[in-house]
Parts: C-alpha cells; sequence; structure tokens
C-alpha cells in the first residue's frame, strides 16, 4: 500500500464524556467528541453555578451568574473554531464564556482574541447579551414576541483562535538540582500505586528519578527509590524489598515514558511489578516484595538519590517532565494510553482506555510561568519547591484545555418560563483539505483522508449531502514513459465498500485505468472546483488541495513460472520482464541478486541439508551480459535430495532487481516454495521377525514394480538366502507381499512366508531385491538395500527323547530328556509334578503309579530350562518286572522358551518296570496245618531262584537253604533231605516219620535270590503232627470204667 500523509494544521483530542464533574474541577459537564459540534440540552433548577461571571458583568442582577452548563474542548494544536448559541432553539437569555486552564488552575479568558469584528456599542440591541465582552456579533434568535418579557437576543462567539499549551520541563545539573515535594499522603509499599515520568537523559550514572526517604543522605528501612541505574535502566528499589527491574536502557539523549506498576496481592509480602517505557513491557527480574512497610513521614523528592553504590547515588542528570503518582495500578492498556506514541495525556483526564484520574495523588507538569515552585495539578495541592537552580526548559507544547460554558441570565424556574433549552454549536472555521492517501497495491482503488468531516452541501446541517465521483477529478496525469493509458475514477464509497452517508473522514475512489501500469505513471486527486467539498461549517475545500503526486503501482518484477531441473542441476525462472541489476537498467544479474531460502523438512525425511545459487546462465545455459527475462540458476546440494527439502528464491532486497522502466521487484515476488525432486535411493530402514516367522521390513519411501507408481512390489520382486544352521526348518517360499495402505505415510512391508518344517529358532534368513525384476520408489529410483539377517523364530515345541531317557533300576525316579529346555508357563517359571502324568498301562504287582517330585538330575530344586529332569515316582506295590507305565507331559502345561507347548501325546515315553520283588513262597500244607508223621512239605517259589553267587539250585545244595525243628518245648534240629524241581522244593525227613503229637518249623532261609537280583527273605511255616498210633490198655494201671471216649 502507499502512503502519504502530509503534516496536520488542525488536531483536536476528542475524550471521552465526562458528565457532573462541575466547573470547580476544571472538567465541563461533556466533552466535545468532534467538531462541527452541535449539542441541545437544558439548564435544570439547582444545577451547575460554578462559573464565575462577575468580572465582566457585575453582581447580579443583572449579572449572568446562575445555572450553568460546561462544555470541555482539549486543544492539542492551534484551531480556529465559531461557537454560537443564537438560534431559535435558546429561548432565554444566555451568556456564553470561554476559558482556558492555565498552569496554576484557574480559568481565564483575556487572552482569547475574538476574530469577528466587534459590533459598536456593546448593548443589548447589539449584542446577543450586553454585558459579555465576548458576544462579539448581533444575535440571529428568536423573536421577543413569542416570550415578551425576555429579550429577544442571545449570546454569540465567533471566531476565535485556541492554542495549546507551552509545554515546560525542569532541567537538572547532575549536582545538586532536586525538587522537594514534601510529606505526599504515599504506600509504596502494602498498597497499590504508579509512578509516571517522562525522562530525557545521557548520563552513565545511576541517579534519583523519585525518591521516597528521610532526606538524612543515608540508605534506610523503608525508604524507596524509582531510578535510573548507570547502565541506562530504569529500576525501583525500596530498602529490604529489593527490586522491579526493566530490560530497556534510555540514556540516549531522548525523551522517553517510564512508568513503574506495583500490584499488591493484599496480604503478606506478595506482589506483582511492572516497568514500561514508552507504552511496552520491559520488566525483567522482578525480587520486589512488601517486606518493609512504607514510612509514611518520609519525604519526596525528584531528582535526589538515595545515597546507595550500585543504585542511585548521584543527582539526576537531564530534563524530567510530567511525574504523576497514582495509588492504585494503571493496567497495560492505561500506560499505552497516556504515553499516546509520544504526545503525554493528561492525567487528569480519562480518556480511552485510561479510566484512573480519579486515583492520582499527585501532578506535577512543571509548566509554572516563573518561581522556584512546582503546582501539583491533581486536586491535592502537594505543592513542590525546586532547590539548587534546576530551571524550566521548552518542551514543545502540550494540550491546552478550553471549557465553553453556557450561563442563564436569570435563574432557571421549576417550570421555566421561558423554557430552559438551549442549543449550542461549534465550528471549525478552517477549510477542509487533503491529508493523504492510501493506493491499493494493484491500483483498483484509492482511499482520501480529509482532515475533517465533509459533505456535498454547502448547509451539512439542514442536508447532510454525502460526496459523490463528480466532486473529485484527476489531473497532472504523467505517463512517464510507461504502459498505462487514461486514468479515471468510476465510483465512490466508504473504506468498507459501502455507500457514503456524509461526514466521512476517509472516502474510497475506485480507478479505471487503461492497460496495465508500469509503475512509473502517476497523477494527483483534486477536488473537482471550490464549490464542491465543504465541512460542517459550510467552509469550502480550495480546489488546489490535493493528494499529492500518487505513482501508480506497476505490475513490477513477478515470476511467471519456475521450473526446476529433473537433476535438480539448476531452476529456470521466467520472469513478466527483462530483469536487471540496477535501477538504471543496464547491468546484467548476478547471483548476489537473489537470496535463497532453504527448509531441509528434516522433521520429514529432507536428506538434502543445503543449497546455495552457484551461478546464473540464460535459457540456453550460457553466460549473458544484459537483460533477460527467462534465468536458469544453477545449484549446488549438500547430500542427496530425498524429495522433501524445499526451498524459495527471492530478491535479496527491494531494490536489488528491476524492469526496464526501472521498477523495482519487490522481495515478496518469490517462486513460492519449490521441493528438490527425490534422487535419494530408498532404503531399508528397519527389519522384524514377526511371531509367525514372515518377516516384516520399513522403507523409507512406498516401493513399486514400475517407475509409473501404477503397481506395488509383490513376492516376485525379493530374493533371498537362507542358512539351515542345523536347525529343523528346510525349505522357504515368499508367499505374497502385504503392502502399506494408500493413505499410510510409514511404509511397512510384509513377506508372507511358507517354512517347511517348523523353524526350531536358528536358522537364518534375509532377503535382497531381485534384480529381475527390480524395485523402485515413486520417483524412479532403484532400491539395492536389502533387509537384516534375522533368525527365524523357534515354532518347534520339545521333543521327548526316548533313547536318553532311562529307568532307575529300583523304579524310583525315571530321567526324562527333550531336545530343549523346559518351562512351566510362558513366564519362564520352572515345571511342577502337575505338568506330568504318570500311568501303570500294564498292570502286574504294581498297579498305580504317582510323580512325587520333579528335580534336576543332581536332586536340587528346578530353575527352569532344564532340558534333562529327574521325575521321582512312588508305586502302590513293587514292580514284578512285568508291568508297562507310560510317562508324558500334560497338554498345553510345558513350554520351551520360544512358549511352544509340549503335546502330550506324542511325547509319551512307556517303559517295563524293573523286577523289584523278592520271590515269594506257598507251604503246603499251609501255615499252621496238620501233616502225618510221614508226610512230606511241599514249598511253591513264586519265581526261578539262584544262589546269592548266583549258582544254580540243585537237589544238592537246596538243602542248605531250609531247616527243620521241633518247637515245642526244648527246640532240636531235625535233619531233613529236600529236592527242588520245577520250583516246587520237597522236604522229607531222611529217617522216616516224626513225632507224633509234635510242633514243628520248616524254614526257607535267605540265601536264595531271583534272577534280578531281589534276595528272598527268610520264609517259615509251622505244623502240627497228627496222633496216628490207636490207644494201648495199660493193664498195670487200668481199672474199669464206665465209658470209653
Amino acid at each position: 500500500m502507499i502512503k502519504r500523509i502530509p503534516q496536520l494544521l488542525i488536531l483536536i483530542a476528542f475524550l471521552p464524556q465526562l458528565r457532573g464533574q462541575g466547573g470547580g474541577q476544571g472538567y465541563g459537564d461533556m466533552v466535545i467528541m468532534e467538531i462541527p459540534f452541535t449539542h441541545i440540552d437544558s439548564l435544570l433548577v439547582g444545577g451547575n453555578n460554578n462559573w464565575d461571571f462577575s468580572n465582566y458583568n457585575g453582581a447580579p442582577p443583572p449579572g449572568a451568574d446562575n445555572e450553568d452548563y460546561a462544555f470541555t474542548l482539549n486543544v492539542y494544536d492551534t484551531v480556529t473554531i465559531d461557537i454560537s448559541v443564537c438560534n431559535p432553539i435558546t429561548h432565554f437569555d444566555t451568556m456564553l464564556g470561554v476559558f482556558r486552564k492555565t498552569p496554576d488552575s484557574t480559568y481565564v479568558d483575556s487572552n482569547l482574541v475574538c476574530l469577528f469584528p466587534h459590533a459598536p456599542g456593546g448593548n443589548a440591541a447589539v449584542d446577543c447579551f450586553g454585558e459579555d465582552t465576548f458576544a462579539c456579533t448581533e444575535a440571529i434568535g428568536g423573536p421577543g414576541t413569542e416570550y415578551p418579557d425576555i429579550p429577544d437576543r442571545k449570546s454569540i462567539i465567533y471566531g476565535y483562535e485556541l492554542t495549546p499549551d507551552i509545554n515546560k520541563a525542569l532541567e537538572f545539573d547532575g549536582t545538586d538540582d532536586y525538587v522537594d515535594l514534601g510529606v505526599v499522603t504515599s504506600n509504596l509499599s502494602s498498597a497499590d500505586f504508579t509512578i509516571e515520568a517522562w525522562l530525557k537523559t545521557t548520563s552513565t550514572n545511576g541517579q534519583g528519578i523519585l525518591v521516597k526517604n528521610d532526606g538524612d543522605g543515608n540508605w534506610e528501612t523503608g525508604e524507596k527509590a524509582f531510578y535510573i541505574n548507570g547502565g541506562g535502566f530504569p529500576a525501583f528499589v525500596g530498602f529490604g524489598n529489593d527490586y522491579i527491574n526493566c530490560n530497556t536502557s534510555i540514556n540516549d539523549g531522548l525523551w522517553h515514558h517510564v512508568v513503574v506498576v506495583w500490584n499488591y496481592s493484599g496480604s503478606g509480602s506478595d506482589g506483582e511489578g511492572r516497568i514500561y517505557v514508552d507504552g511496552v513491557d520491559c520488566t525483567e527480574n522482578v525480587s520486589y516484595a512488601a517486606n518493609n512497610e512504607d514510612v509514611a513521614g518520609n519525604q519526596i523528592t525528584i531528582g535526589a538519590p538515595n545515597y546507595q553504590a550500585g543504585e542511585a547515588p548521584n543527582y539526576f542528570f537531564g530534563q524530567i517532565d510530567e511525574i504523576a503518582l497514582w495509588d492504585t495500578e494503571l493496567s497495560a492498556a492505561e500506560v499505552a494510553e497516556i504515553y499516546n506514541n509520544g504526545i503525554p495525556r493528561n492525567a487528569n483526564i480519562n480518556v480511552g482506555s485510561y479510566i484512573s484520574s480519579s486515583s492520582l495523588v499527585a501532578y506535577w507538569r512543571f509548566n509554572e510561568e516563573s518561581g522556584n515552585t512546582v503546582q501539583d495539578v491533581s486536586i491535592n495541592s502537594n505543592t513542590g519547591i525546586i532547590n539548587g537552580g534546576a530551571s524550566r526548559v521548552a518542551n514543545g507544547i502540550t494540550v491546552a484545555d478550553y471549557y465553553i460554558v453556557v450561563d442563564t441570565y436569570r435563574e432557571v424556574a421549576i417550570n421555566p418560563d421561558p423554557p430552559s433549552d438551549f442549543m449550542i454549536n461549534v465550528w471549525y472555521t478552517v477549510p477542509p483539505f487533503i491529508t493523504g492517501f492510501t493506493l491499493e497495491e494493484s491500483n483498483n482503488y484509492v482511499d482520501i483522508t480529509i482532515n475533517e468531516s465533509t459533505y456535498s452541501s454547502e448547509t451539512p446541517w439542514d442536508n447532510a449531502t454525502p460526496l459523490d465521483q463528480g466532486d473529485f477529478t484527476i489531473s497532472n496525469i504523467q505517463l512517464n514513459g510507461g504502459n498505462a493509458g487514461s486514468i479515471a475514477i468510476n465510483g465512490i464509497s466508504n473504506t468498507n465498500g459501502e455507500a457514503l452517508q456524509g461526514g466521512e473522514l476517509t472516502v474510497r475512489l475506485n480507478l479505471n485505468i487503461q492497460n496495465q501500469p508500469s509503475g512509473v505513471e502517476t497523477f494527483e486527486i483534486k477536488p473537482v472546483n471550490s464549490t464542491s467539498i465543504y465541512d460542517g461549517g459550510a467552509s469550502a475545500m480550495i480546489d488546489t488541495s490535493s493528494s499529492g503526486v500518487i505513482t501508480l503501482n506497476g505490475a513490477g518484477v513477478m515470476i511467471l513460472e519456475s521450473i526446476l531441473e529433473d537433476d535438480n542441476r539448476y531452476i529456470t525462472i521466467t520472469f513478466n520482464d527483462t530483469v536487471y541489476s540496477n535501477q538504471a537498467a543496464n547491468q546484467p544479474l548476478n547471483p548476489t541478486d537473489f537470496d535463497l531460502i532453504f527448509n531441509q523438512n528434516a522433521n520429514a525425511g529432507g536428506n538434502a541439508t543445503n543449497v546455495t545459487i552457484d551461478s546464473l546462465k540464460n535459457s540456453a545455459g550460457e553466460n549473458f551480459t544484459g537483460g533477460l527475462n527467462i534465468l536458469r540458476i544453477y545449484l549446488t546440494i549438500t547430500n542427496i535430495p530425498s524429495g522433501d527439502e524445499q526451498f524459495k528464491i527471492k530478491p535479496r532486497t527491494n531494490s536489488s532487481i528491476y524492469n526496464k522502466y526501472s521498477v523495482a521487484m519487490q522481495e515478496s515476488a518469490a517462486t513460492g516454495n519449490v521441493f528438490l525432486k527425490d534422487k535419494l535411493a530408498p532404503s531399508i530402514i528397519g527389519t522384524n521377525i514377526q511371531a509367525n516367522n514372515n518377516l516384516s521390513f520399513t522403507s523409507s519411501e512406498r516401493l513399486y514394480k514400475t517407475t509409473n507408481q501404477s503397481d506395488e512390489v509383490d513376492e516376485g520382486n525379493f530374493l533371498f538366502d537362507f542358512n539351515n544352521n542345523g536347525g529343523t526348518a528346510q525349505n522357504i517360499t515368499i508367499n505374497s507381499v502385504t503392502t502399506p495402505q494408500p493413505s499410510s505415510t510409514e511404509y511397512i512391508y510384509t513377506l508372507n512366508l511358507e517354512i517347511d518344517p517348523l523353524p526350531s529358532g536358528v536358522e537364518t534368513v534375509y532377503f535382497y531385491p531381485n534384480q529381475a525384476a527390480v524395485i523402485y520408489d515413486g520417483n524412479g529410483n532403484l532400491l539395492a538395500d536389502s533387509t537384516e539377517l534375522v533368525t527365524l523364530i523357534d515354532k518347534v515345541p520339545p521333543i521327548l527323547e526316548p533313547q536318553n531317557s532311562s529307568l532307575d533300576e529300583s523304579n524310583i525316579f525315571v530321567i526324562l530328556t527333550f531336545t530343549e529346555g523346559l518351562y512351566g508357563d510362558t513366564n519362564g517359571n520352572p515345571v511342577t509334578t502337575t505338568d506330568f502324568i504318570a500311568n501303570i498301562i500294564t498292570p502286574d504287582n504294581t498297579t498305580t503309579a504317582t510323580i512325587t517330585s520333579v528335580l534336576r538330575l543332581t536332586g536340587v530344586v528346578l530353575s527352569g530350562g532344564e532340558t534333562s529332569i529327574k521325575v521321582n515316582i512312588s508305586y502302590d506295590n513293587p514292580a514284578s518286572g512285568s508291568e508297562i507305565m507310560e510317562i508324558q507331559p500334560q497338554d498345553n502345561q510345558v513350554f520351551d522358551r520360544a512358549e511352544n507347548a509340549v503335546i502330550g501325546s506324542t511325547n509319551a515315553w512307556t517303559v517295563t518296570l524293573n523286577d523289584v520283588l523278592a520271590p515269594s513262597v506257598t507251604f503246603i500244607p499251609e501255615n499252621n496245618g496238620l501233616i502225618y508223621p510221614d508226610d512230606s512239605i511241599k514249598v511253591t517259589l513264586s519265581e526261578n531262584v539262584r544262589l546269592l553267587n548266583d549258582a544254580d539250585v540243585t537237589n544238592a545244595n537246596i538243602g542248605d537253604q531250609i531247616t527243620l525243628d521241633y518247637i515245642d518245648g526244648n527246640e532240636e534240629s531235625i535233619s531233613v533231605s529236600a529236592t527242588i524241581e520245577n520250583n516246587v522244593i520237597t522236604i522229607r525227613t531222611p529217617g522216616g516219620d516224626l513225632g507224633e503229637l509234635r510242633h514243628v518249623r520248616v524254614s526257607i532261609l535267605d540265601g536264595l535270590e531271583d534272577f534280578a537280583d531281589n534276595q528272598m527273605e527268610i520264609h517259615t511255616a509251622n505244623f502240627t503232627v497228627r496222633d496216628i498210633t490207636p490207644p494201648v490198655i495199660n493193664t498195670q494201671v487200668s481199672s474199669i470204667i464206665t465209658s470209653n471216649a
């Protein structure tokens, strides 16, 4: 956008409305916000009567010193205005006074000059109100016949020039100058406060701005200081309170607005401090706390030291203006408002974001004409005394406060007759003029700014006709060899493109331009004549008022096209015009005319780390000497680009490239982001063997079978190297390839494998591109990378090895050996007794078997991972050697390290139990039976036996293993003869019969064993020999008895 703003001749500060303040405070009932100004109101019974007109009309009656209404007008540049209440609405005699507030807060009008000639006589027949010496023209108001008892004259003030105040500052010599303000009610610790100062200094010494102390030259408890340190940085400190610091230095010899703010938390020592310089927060390292209370009786000085080294041990050197103290924390918006872009606001008057005038404790502006006192222009009258010779110096101008007062000649009645209504009008007497313009970048319109509200009507108060496009004209068109033709206005609106309503300060004129401008054509906009544009007071804009020269925006130098070569060696740029390196358009471009901005986009995978401009050539790749519109820019690229990197090329400055019309190419006319062509071969950046032994890998980019990105890779694009390494797997086949989803930005490929037999976890394989079916990325770069060498995951469960398993001779444990270590679960815990089962599938003497424990071969507790284990077993009966036992793992309860479960039914081991049953005997007759004296006793053995020395048992030696004894009375041995046949031993007495009625015992001794070395225990049987002899009568002792039984 092109802008021009001529110096303004008239500046009015429009402040927010302030009602009910009264004249005594220097504030009006209403602030005039805009000129032209018209206001209709009524004077009320008991209204304000604060403006003393006795200087002009004596004591009432007839003096006009009754109810009044005041308007505030703030002026910060010279302005000429008309003021009047002479109109039919004002139905009473009025007095109209204009007062100026002076630095000592008095209100005078003696310095005002009436520009309109005085009417003669100075009486009611000539003036609106004869006693008003500043009523300088006759009334134009309502007729006296309407209200017969009231004069038909109303006051008018016409044509006054109002000027701003001359601003002054105090200049301090840095030696002994300071201002003693005495005791000022304030709390700079445990209450909110704000201090403002305008400062100008070049000193590099720490110096005081505003210090509150007891004046004894010592830095002590309770004392506070707002100061500038030796580095020129503002700060605030309290003895024992620490600091509020600022990071902006201000000792550059320029005026700076400095504000310190403290927001006390309300309890304890907490609070928040801030410092602002020129409306901007510069706070850093705030450690200030309300640890030490402010001493109420301490005095405040301006420009004096705080006598503390490292802080403000020196008097102020430089100029100070506008010191203000508030008992509240100003917001950041309020600070910016009173800074007002370097034009000090009057802290007594709320304006914009500033709303804290009622919280002013003291305000010193130093605008007194002379003397050694400084006035507090707040309501608190904290007058200060200048010490050491500090002098007042001019410091530009400051806002002057004017008050326009409407006063009644008589008191306003409750039911006034006439009514108390009045109308006041305020106009500019300076004619309107064009203050500047803003040309839209594409030349579609130009915004014209005017110093005041304007209309097409000479009497806008009757008819506020808005401006028309016909009120303006295009003048002084200079094409200067450019391409544009005619320039015309073809529409008017406000800056939002809407119809004008009248009174706008800015209007938008739409332009119709023949041909595309080159940027050298100029024109001006003026009123069509001196009677086409008026302000609100009927003053016309003269036809010489001009926007000033407006230069059309040329197309400038634009990039129409930029094409990067496939190999990234150069980029071809086409401009809209012939381009040169200098404004004279006679030097060829060179690399320093351009700036290349590179973005690696490393997070997106960019591999190239830099791109620079190497050289410039013409479109044929040759050197050139003059202007051209097609240019090759050759590039130097560090590292191979992946296609994610981007760059743009622009003019180095706004004055490095020109077209033939000497119009500069703007820095914003860049190529736009250009992505480098992908020249980085795809790579495999990660390999993973899945749980099912399918292999997945991550590629740096998507992979294809062809260069046109039509087909993604499949099983035919890969080969592999397989090593069995003694494992179980023998063959591998790639069945298919699972490719990434189309929307995926992570490129994971899965090779789905068929492996036969199942792998045992030692086999290795890696995959690589099939050179007969090459693999490409999306930009035609070949994949030459291979996957990592991976070991296949064990899928073979542990297998029982019968050949390496065994049964203990005593049958009390078995050793089970598997092909790999065993675990009782997938968490690596050892197997337990419940993980196995033992069954007697062919019973004999033994019918059941129970596993009692599972241990290492050494008998210690298992830890997991053992390939051989000791399984202890108990039986219901000793085995005879004919029983068959089956032992196996429980299904899905025994695992290897790879979590493969043992299948119990295919790992059952059957074993014939060892004979651990000693031979037994059967006696015939049975034990405790009756035998005849000449009977033989037979003993049947349960199995074949032998002697303990492994010798055969024969008839010759079997008798050694048998004893026969009488066991009634005294035992006595009986010789025996024995024979053995078919495991049956026949025992006889060699002498014949045994004694009748005798008790005998037959014993088979423990000198025999079966063929399994099971020693036979001693077996015995007792018998009673029958009495077979008939009774014989002993005649010697016989007698006849009655019965014989």
